[in-house]
């Protein structure tokens, strides 16, 4: 058990990070701060490392394995296209912005980094 909750630690940690993030900008920096990337990208960004860890987790329960990098990009294409593309036809409040597909895939990438800095820490211990 201790093994496993040092494997998603990380994934735990990045989530609350990015939840953190999320809101703080949602309810405040997007308020003092113009700049084009925090008022349409940042949360799009954290939902990809959020969105990432959520599966990581999932994957681990439920499959008892982690996830790999390609099946985290694929899932995080398939649900970012999913609501940029289909969400929209359904839901008044939904836009399609082509540019926000790229900001999910960021934040899985940044995931996907994280993770492999965490594998080769714990291999020089």
């Amino acid at each position: 058990m201790k093994k496993q909750w040092e494997q998603n630690r990380l994934d735990i940690i990045l989530m609350g990070i990015s939840l953190s993030i999320y809101l703080m900008n949602k309810f405040w920096l997007k308020r003092i701060v113009l700049h084009w990337f925090i008022q349409c990208y940042l949360n799009d960004v954290m939902a990809g490392v959020c969105f990432s860890a959520i599966c990581q987790l999932l994957m681990c329960f439920w499959m008892k394995r982690k996830i790999r990098s390609s099946e985290n990009i694929l899932l995080l294409y398939l649900a970012g296209a999913y609501w940029e593309f289909i969400a929209p036809l359904y839901l008044p409040q939904a836009t399609t912005d082509i540019c926000d597909l790229p900001a999910y895939l960021l934040g899985g990438l940044i995931m996907i980094a994280l993770r492999k800095l965490q594998r080769k820490r714990e291999k020089r211990k």
